[in-house]
């Protein structure tokens, strides 16, 4: 990556990358950098630049968030763990309550009980939690 770009066009270029890839369960530090064309130290210090996290936890991150949107929907576990690159539902239920304090399934529960005009809001809650 050229240094003359600026820090919102090389956050908008990793974004769009990791969007268009995470549902790849092979996706991950290492094809980020063969995408982006960058070798891992200097893809480092520029997403702990940007975002203040580790790339691994920027493309988790990434992940996490599309998922909690997923769980909206009638979709099994399974499936949108599938959707947003978990090899299988174990790894995605691990990560999501290690980085949430909850199981998917649970949030699933406990956004069903809230009334659907504030699902959103509890959805960007939850999405809060996984930036810091």
């Amino acid at each position: 990556m050229k240094s003359t770009f600026s820090s919102d066009k090389v956050r908008q270029l990793i974004d769009s990358t990791i969007r268009r890839n995470y549902e790849d369960e092979n996706f991950n530090v290492t094809r980020l950098c063969d995408y982006l064309r960058t070798n891992p130290a200097t893809l480092r210090e520029i997403i702990i630049r940007i975002y203040g996290l580790l790339p691994k936890d920027l493309i988790e991150n990434m992940r996490l968030q599309y998922s909690l949107h997923l769980l909206l929907f009638d979709m099994k576990i399974i499936e949108i763990a599938e959707k947003v690159g978990y090899a299988n539902s174990r790894s995605f239920r691990t990560a999501f309550k290690k980085r949430l304090n909850i199981a998917p399934s649970e949030f699933r529960k406990m956004i069903g009980t809230i009334p659907e005009e504030r699902q959103a809001s509890r959805v960007m809650n939850c999405t809060r939690l996984l930036w810091g």
